[in-house]
């Protein structure tokens, strides 16, 4: 395993930006996604919320959308199979 970057508590960082910068994009559009399928639960309820789950992102709409399936849709599904809806919201 290769460390392509790291920012350290006290703001100090090892690594080049532009990694950087991939995982500040891979962030908010985590953020953006995840906002939306809570909205989707608070507003349309669990059948639309777990259509929205079981949807990958749109690459459309999301910047990185692999990677935000990859690194969190995925994991919220697992955990709204193994232990429920309230579960996975509560994830998000």
């Amino acid at each position: 395993m290769t460390t392509l970057y790291v920012q350290f508590q006290d703001g100090t960082s090892f690594g080049k930006d532009s990694y950087a910068q991939l995982i500040l994009e891979i962030r908010q559009s985590a953020l953006k996604a995840l906002r939306r399928l809570q909205e989707i639960y608070q507003i349309q309820g669990e059948e639309k919320f777990l259509e929205a789950l079981g949807r990958e992102p749109d690459p459309r709409e999301i910047r990185e959308a692999s990677s935000v399936e990859g690194l969190f849709f995925k994991p919220i599904r697992k955990i709204q199979r193994e232990f429920g809806t309230v579960q996975a919201i509560r994830a998000i």
